[in-house]
């Protein structure tokens, strides 16, 4: 779910006349998804899911479904911010019980990767900065949650 949201709001931007600002949006769901693959090739990872697991991913889910009713791309980006928010809360909670098991840098580089979304941006439109602000916010969030709880 955290690889599809971003992606569908990268597209839902698109559809809306946004051009390279989405880019960095698109990008942050292809690498969790990349990762997502990558966990079943290294035979060290290991992931579990949990209630609250099933419960985000439903409450994305439903989220995804709504954006799709409403052929507008402002709700739909709030619907994939919606969506990718409730899909994060397992990391973040593991972040926060678990902080060693998480890379900081790694979300110190998806901070800065999502906020040259901001340079892109021609005409300061919702469908071209709410999704980026979201990243940067929670990226760097993450980031300080783990770097200050190790």
């Amino acid at each position: 779910m955290w690889s599809i949201a971003p992606s569908i709001g990268a597209a839902a931007a698109f559809s809306d006349g946004v051009t390279w600002a989405a880019l960095p949006v698109l990008m942050s769901g292809v690498m969790p998804f990349i990762i997502f693959l990558a966990s079943f090739y290294d035979q060290s990872a290991k992931w579990e899911l949990r209630w609250y697991d099933y419960v985000c991913g439903f409450i994305s889910l439903i989220a995804l479904i709504l954006w799709k009713i409403t052929h507008q791309p402002a709700l739909v980006v709030m619907f994939a911010i919606a969506s990718d928010a409730f899909a994060m809360l397992p990391t973040l909670i593991k972040s926060w019980t678990h902080p060693e098991t998480e890379t900081p840098v790694a979300y110190l580089a998806a901070t800065i990767a999502s906020a040259t979304s901001f340079f892109a941006i021609p005409v300061w439109k919702f469908t071209e900065y709410a999704f980026p602000t979201y990243l940067v916010v929670t990226a760097l969030g993450l980031f300080l949650i783990i770097t200050l709880k190790s």
